[in-house]
């Protein structure tokens, strides 16, 4: 059988692939500490698995509406209308299976052959994939160290072109995890203001995990008047720990709501309709929930990088929400470990998974070689363990 060029380039989830090798080697009897992928220890918030049991005995087990259920939806504008001072109604809303398919719905509508869409690097490593899928090229721009791979303003102008037809931005961003200020947000919407015929898609789905304050700023918080220009895209994956449940949702015009949810009633129909019943009825009473679980990855986040910051020659750059510590190992490319010289970060990542039974995801994949991306969501006594496994490998190499 042949099949579609798109199958062809495509390839699987690295994060999903070193999941199911991690398994593997669990049930081989391997001491795995895996630190590669993105999803928080932990059972679902006790409202939310209440609500989503009670769903189901009272039948919420049918279609939903295309676009969410109506319910969720004035849910959802009335809590984005709180949190950017800018009045949104259900029309405004569009709910899908996860953020991923919003992604997907959203490129698909927007982007043909021969658009554009930027992409500051480093990046999460489904959006090349997903963006490819629509057809559209990808312009990556490369972000800088001393900026805390945040792009600039300068740069955003710079790469802007006739053909620019989505400029996609991630904070708190996968896989560094810096946070855009508001003077910087304010500086890209100057940007963004001078280029009508771009839309931007703010992917903000760690916003509620951070360190400081209880939403991450954006762009809509600074850039009102850019409101029919902003797709806002959010879920309940991480901050409610519901990464099983596939939900998630965009804040947008009404006229684009309309489209995406004409385009997944010709293809997923709609959303969960026993997570959007669950969500919509307890997603407010987790607020406490959220905070003891930002105070335990603050205190494996501070185990970490207190144990890694005297390593001689590795980068820390701040983590600052999220749940990822991004490091620097440009210095240790071209060193040996028992015998192997390491060319790459791959060559690094590789080398901690067959010696030191740790996984972690290389640079490489996020489009940044050079660096490593830990994931810190495996319990404290875990994150001590990776902790001395990644100093003895450090000092081990020649």
């Amino acid at each position: 059988m042949k099949l579609s060029q798109r199958v062809k380039n495509l390839k699987p989830s690295v994060g999903f692939e070193l999941l199911k090798m991690a398994q593997q080697m669990k049930s081989q009897g391997d001491d795995v500490i895996s630190l590669a992928i993105g999803e928080l220890q932990g059972k679902t918030y006790p409202a939310i698995r209440a609500a989503g049991q009670k769903a189901i005995e009272e039948g919420y087990t049918k279609y939903s509406p295309s676009a969410g259920q109506e319910a969720l939806r004035k849910k959802l504008a009335e809590q984005a209308s709180q949190q950017f001072s800018i009045p949104f109604s259900a029309e405004n809303v569009f709910v899908s299976n996860g953020c991923k398919y919003v992604l997907y719905v959203v490129f698909q509508s927007l982007c043909e052959t021969g658009d554009e869409v930027l992409l500051p690097a480093p990046y999460w490593m489904s959006y090349p994939p997903v963006i490819a899928f629509s057809g559209a090229d990808l312009k990556i721009v490369p972000t800088q160290a001393k900026q805390n791979f945040k792009i600039t303003a300068e740069e955003l102008e710079k790469n802007i072109n006739s053909k620019t037809k989505v400029f996609l931005l991630n904070s708190p961003n996968n896989p560094t995890s810096a946070i855009y200020t508001e003077e910087e947000l304010k500086a890209l919407g100057e940007v963004l203001r001078r280029n009508p015929h771009v839309m931007t898609l703010v992917d903000a789905i760690y916003d509620r995990l951070v360190f400081s304050g209880k939403y991450a700023p954006h762009l809509l918080n600074v850039c009102p008047d850019l409101k029919d220009r902003v797709l806002a895209v959010n879920g309940a994956s991480k901050n409610y720990l519901m990464t099983g449940w596939r939900l998630g949702w965009l804040i947008g015009s009404k006229e684009l709501a309309q489209v995406f949810s004409a385009f997944q009633s010709q293809t997923v129909s709609c959303a969960n309709s026993m997570a959007q019943r669950a969500f919509e009825q307890a997603f407010e009473q987790c607020e406490e929930d959220i905070k003891e679980t930002i105070q335990k990855l603050k205190t494996v986040r501070d185990i970490l990088t207190e144990g890694l910051k005297d390593i001689s020659g590795l980068k820390l750059f701040p983590s600052e929400g999220a749940f990822y510590l991004w490091l620097g190992v440009t210095s240790f490319i071209g060193k040996t470990h028992k015998g192997k010289r390491l060319n790459s970060s791959k060559d690094i990542m590789e080398k901690l998974l067959k010696d030191k039974k740790l996984l972690c995801i290389c640079g490489e994949e996020f489009g940044r070689p050079g660096y490593l991306r830990l994931s810190y969501v495996a319990e404290e006594s875990a994150i001590r363990k990776a902790v001395v496994r990644l100093q003895e490998f450090f000092s081990d190499l020649t």
